[in-house]
């Protein structure tokens, strides 16, 4: 019988000025499967775009179908990025390569391999400055293989060898399957809980159920087989569905974990979810369903029921799974659980390895590399020693990792002392190591800060500038040479001393000298802000001047209004007012009068950002939207009609809008419900959110509220009635939002599940989670959240609960925001009663 072939498909990824590098990687596959298809059944499969079928459709789309069969990805860049794919101003290379990306922190596949061609960059044009830009990003990474070439024929052999030796190791991993399969049972029976393991515990009342529920299951199911009653077209006696699940789970679960990364699928354990009152599981069983529920990304697999009764040691399982599991995906699973709860990974019993050296010691250079973010996390000075048999790994990343770990644990136990080594050391910064710094700021000296300002990593100098503002550290001398600096960001602060110091000068354009080239890319700390130079300006200016500038009609105008109302509101709020009801037609018209008619005159519209072709008609109106707005955050029942004649459903005027529905919840009275609720349904979310909760305000009951806002639930719609009735603790709107849980939207379903178990008692979820199984057609997800609210070990909770908000944070805006989750909230001190004499 001829043997089955395996391919091993490879998809390479490179713009069209590497055509030799293609042919030469075509060349090495064919050499290489002319030696080893002979001998093994395993072949090299290689695809790219030249590969792909005509057919309908965007031709990207196309190519990424045959990207998404790929084993292997290998991107090459020399030059170019390559042209657009027509999807969000990505190249075809980088939809490939970031489609690859997300594929792989799936499911692990494809593997993907970075080479760089190399190239002059001391004068790189559009083209090359984003390859050097997405190449830092690979270099900062190191969370893939990246190596570099000079000349075809070089990367030819290097290529060769690298995929030589990924061959061998499929051909080596096939062979040794049998021996490691035998290693992995023996280890999985340690965890048993009726194994004979001084750590487990002894067979249980439980355990013993469990093993005669399932032998007189197996012992019925023989019985009908024989009888004909099972496995015939005339199945009169069929199984339950409880029974099924259960022969379902006890077949996956004596499956042979090595030979696949078996885990339960979605509908099966949902369906043994179903049953799960009426199921007895084994220890082996329920170690099956944790090792599923670590590998779920979906939401959509419960089982912390089962944990919460088994009465295994955490340590016990999670310790097992995180050293011990056959699959690797598993023990990285694993062991970033152990990162993002805390979970003690450095301590063991005495003789044994502790378990954080065992996960630095893995075979698998991603549980290592796991097992690295987890000291990185939690690591002090005294784990150091941890690191020093990882400084000698046999990876180059993996060493590259530990130095940074090392780097990063020195910096948050002595910010002071290891900035000023790294300082004089020229070692390179990233945001981890900034974020460290960040959460010690005040152990920080002026003096060290000034030291980063000559460091050659731009985002430390940016870091150490902004820092040295706000404490107000920056002198005259220190800001002039800041304003030389290449990034804006660092000049920003410079320009920002300066003015702040009545040192700057007033007719520099700010907004020129921070202005970026458009071909140049700027990653967010390297933006500036004109405008926060021209409000420190400002910020110094008394009101009769700050008028003046108000009067210029340019295109600072409205910084200048804005500065009035910031800081001299008091003295200027009658004239604001006065100018509102004026509508600046006056101001207007002596500025048409007194601005001259010059070619440049119509580009002041473009400075301003309005749309229209009279560019004093655009500052009058940029100008009354922020005198109704500085009106509205100073809330006076005298404004309530102004307030109410300014609500628009246009959303070029939706700041002003917003502003006007908060002076509203304030100010307003139950008659001006009528005006706000057209605004609930707007097509612009902050209108929407705003005019809902000013809605919630004027309303005489939170219930009828959240029935008139919900009558078109929509994501933002149901968020502003959680947060609103989290924020004061409202429970009497949960019988409104219960049947959302419903809602095919899955985002909708996830923000009222957040509310449920934040306000319902845990009977009260438990009897929730039975009436939604038996409502006949429910969602996967909701079951998840409620099981694992109810059920999964208290040292998650906290986790969980933050993940959820963290989540629900993407439909955060306009200053709303959900409290703290209730675990995470302080506990309130009783009040001790005092005794009357």
């Amino acid at each position: 019988m001829d043997q089955q072939v395996k391919v091993f498909t490879v998809f390479i990824a490179s713009p069209n000025d590497l055509g030799d590098e293609r042919q030469a990687l075509r060349d090495v596959v064919e050499r290489i499967n002319s030696i080893v298809s002979k001998e093994t059944d395993l072949r090299i499969e290689l695809l790219g775009w030249e590969d792909t079928l005509p057919g309908r459709g965007r031709p990207q789309e196309l190519i990424n179908a045959d990207l998404d069969k790929a084993d292997l990805f290998i991107g090459c860049l020399w030059k170019k990025m390559g042209s657009l794919s027509g999807l969000r101003g990505r190249t075809g290379f980088e939809e490939e390569f970031y489609r690859a990306l997300e594929r792989n922190g799936k499911s692990g596949w494809p593997e993907l391999w970075v080479f760089f061609k190399e190239v002059d960059s001391s004068d790189p044009g559009e083209h090359l400055r984003r390859v050097l830009q997405f190449r830092a990003e690979q270099v900062e990474g190191k969370q893939l293989l990246f190596r570099e070439f000079k000349e075809a024929a070089d990367w030819e052999l290097l290529v060769n060898d690298l995929l030589l030796r990924r061959v061998l190791k499929l051909i080596t991993a096939k062979q040794a399957a049998p021996q490691e399969a035998q290693s992995t049972s023996a280890l999985q029976s340690k965890v048993h809980v009726a194994g004979a393991s001084a750590d487990a515990p002894k067979p249980s009342r439980k355990t013993a159920e469990a093993f005669t529920q399932l032998a007189d299951l197996l012992d019925a199911a023989s019985n009908k087989m024989r009888s004909g009653l099972l496995l015939s077209f005339t199945k009169t006696d069929a199984l339950q569905p409880s029974e099924t699940a259960r022969l379902l789970l006890f077949a996956t679960t004596n499956y042979d974990w090595h030979s696949e990364r078996i885990q339960l699928g979605t509908h099966e354990i949902n369906s043994a979810y179903w049953h799960r009152e009426a199921l007895k599981l084994s220890g082996q069983e329920r170690l099956f369903i944790l090792r599923t529920l670590l590998l779920d990304s979906s939401l959509t697999k419960p089982g912390w029921f089962w944990v919460d009764g088994w009465g295994v040691r955490t340590a016990l399982w999670l310790h097992y799974l995180a050293i011990s599991d056959s699959d690797e995906l598993a023990r990285e699973a694993t062991v970033n659980l152990a990162t993002r709860t805390n979970f003690p990974l450095f301590k063991g019993k005495k003789g044994e390895p502790k378990p954080i050296v065992q996960i630095l010691t893995d075979k698998s250079e991603t549980v290592r590399s796991a097992g690295l973010n987890y000291i990185a996390a939690h690591g002090r000075i005294r784990d150091l020693a941890t690191l020093d048999p990882v400084f000698r790994d046999a990876s180059a990343d993996i060493r590259a990792k530990a130095e940074r770990v090392a780097r990063l644990i020195r910096l948050r136990e002595d910010p002071d002392g290891e900035t000023k080594k790294s300082i004089e050391q020229s070692d390179i910064f990233d945001e981890p190591m900034l974020a460290a710094l960040s959460a010690d700021l005040d152990k920080i000296s002026n003096e060290t800060l000034r030291a980063a300002l000559l460091h050659p990593t731009g985002m430390l100098r940016a870091f150490a500038a902004k820092e040295l503002l706000c404490r107000g550290s920056v002198t005259q001398e220190l800001g002039r040479i800041l304003c030389v600096d290449s990034i804006n960001a660092i000049k920003e602060c410079g320009y920002v001393a300066l003015a702040k110091s009545d040192a700057d000068d007033p007719s520099l354009d700010i907004r020129k000298a921070l202005a970026s080239h458009f071909l140049t890319y700027e990653s967010d700390w390297e933006k500036a802000d004109p405008n926060a130079v021209i409000n420190a300006r400002f910020d110094r200016l008394p009101p009769d001047a700050l008028w003046q500038r108000v009067a210029a009609f340019d295109r600072d105008s409205h910084l200048a209004l804005r500065a009035l109302g910031r800081r001299h509101f008091a003295t200027a709020r009658e004239l604001i007012r006065a100018e509102v009801d004026d509508e600046f037609r006056k101001k207007a018209i002596v500025a048409e009068s007194r601005l001259p008619k010059t070619p440049e005159l119509p580009n002041l519209r473009i400075f301003m950002g309005f749309g229209r072709s009279d560019p004093v008609e655009d500052v009058r109106e940029s100008l009354l939207d922020i005198a109704i707005e500085i009106l509205a955050g100073h809330p006076d029942v005298h404004d309530r009609p102004l307030y109410l004649g300014s609500l628009s459903n246009d959303l070029s005027k939706a700041p002003r809008t917003v502003a006007c529905l908060s002076a509203l919840a304030a100010v307003g009275n139950a008659s001006d419900r009528e005006a706000v609720k057209p605004l609930i349904t707007s097509e612009g979310p902050l209108i929407s959110v705003s005019a809902a909760a000013a809605y919630f305000k004027l309303s005489p009951s939170a219930v009828l509220a959240a029935k008139d806002v919900l009558l078109a639930p929509s994501e933002h719609r149901v968020w502003i009635v959680v947060l609103l009735a989290l924020q004061s603790n409202d429970k009497s709107i949960w019988p409104v939002l219960e049947h959302l849980l419903g809602s095919e939207n899955s985002d909708i379903r996830r923000i009222v599940a957040y509310y449920a178990t934040e306000i319902l008692p845990n009977a009260h979820l438990k009897t929730l989670l039975d009436n939604y199984l038996n409502r006949g057609r429910y969602f996967y997800d909701v079951v998840v959240l409620l099981d694992r609210t109810l059920y999964a070990p208290s040292f998650m909770k906290r986790h969980l609960r933050l993940e959820e908000r963290e989540y629900l944070r993407k439909w955060e805006l306009g200053g709303f925001q959900f409290p703290p989750p209730r675990a995470l909230r302080p506990k309130r001190s009783k009040k001790k009663k005092v005794r009357s004499p």
